[in-house]
């Protein structure tokens, strides 16, 4: 990830509490994605970056559209997979539905959604190298305001 976006990240993420005009909203993403070696990729942490844009919609419920990018390390010690190296990143367009309990404060969700995510693998062991997979999300949580 090129340190111009994430910047570009980063600034907005420090509007987005005054970008949240009555309806709309922007939702900046910073995460780490812990790997397991089951998926043919290292056990090491790898950082997630992303961008949502949503609208509240009813009194309870938010629409998001989301677009994420990950990149995780090749490698594992599962058996049969130990000769391999290389990076493995991925990009997932999104629309989840929030739907909220409580209208003020600290408001817990849940949230059911569906996307898509292309990856793209510098060495390929089995599958392809380059693709496009389905998305599903399906969480809760909490949010509120600082």
């Amino acid at each position: 990830m090129k340190m111009k976006s994430l910047c570009v990240l980063i600034g907005l993420g420090l509007l987005a509490g005054t970008s949240q005009a009555a309806e709309w909203y922007v939702a900046p993403t910073i995460g780490v994605s812990d790997n397991d070696e089951a998926r043919m990729v290292k056990d090491d942490e790898s950082w997630m970056v992303g961008i949502g844009i949503g609208r509240n919609i009813g009194e309870s419920s938010s629409l998001e559209f989301a677009l994420d990018y990950t990149d995780r390390n090749l490698g594992s010690n599962a058996v049969g997979y130990t000769n391999y190296a290389g990076d493995f990143s991925s990009v997932a367009l999104t629309a989840t539905l929030r739907h909220f309990f409580r209208e003020e404060g600290i408001r817990p969700y849940l949230l059911a959604g569906l996307g898509v995510s292309q990856h793209d693998a510098d060495q390929p062991v089995v599958r392809e190298a380059k693709g496009w997979d389905p998305v599903f999300d399906v969480g809760g949580g909490v949010t509120g305001k600082i």
